[in-house]
């Protein structure tokens, strides 16, 4: 089955490499210009609900973001404290 990764965060990408949750050689996308690439695709990332009923699958990082730094860039140290998994759906 094909992956594909939805994000413009690279270091998600990172955290989700370190993880497990990705391996080896996976599409990278950061904006999804033909909704297409996402059929019948295991999708990882957050989704509004006319793309993810395209995919086969979808695993959505689940991060616990405070209200006060919801709006900007993650570091990677912030990442690692308010990730809380994946889940498939």
């Amino acid at each position: 089955m094909d992956y594909v990764v939805v994000t413009r965060h690279a270091s998600l990408v990172d955290l989700l490499r370190d993880r497990g949750i990705i391996t080896g050689d996976v599409v990278v996308i950061d904006h999804v210009s033909d909704p297409e690439i996402l059929r019948g695709k295991i999708v990882i990332g957050v989704l509004p609900l006319h793309l993810a009923c395209l995919a086969q699958e979808i695993i959505a990082p689940e991060i616990d973001v405070p209200a006060e730094l919801r709006g900007r860039e993650l570091s990677r140290e912030e990442l690692e404290r308010y990730f809380k998994g994946a889940r498939k759906y």
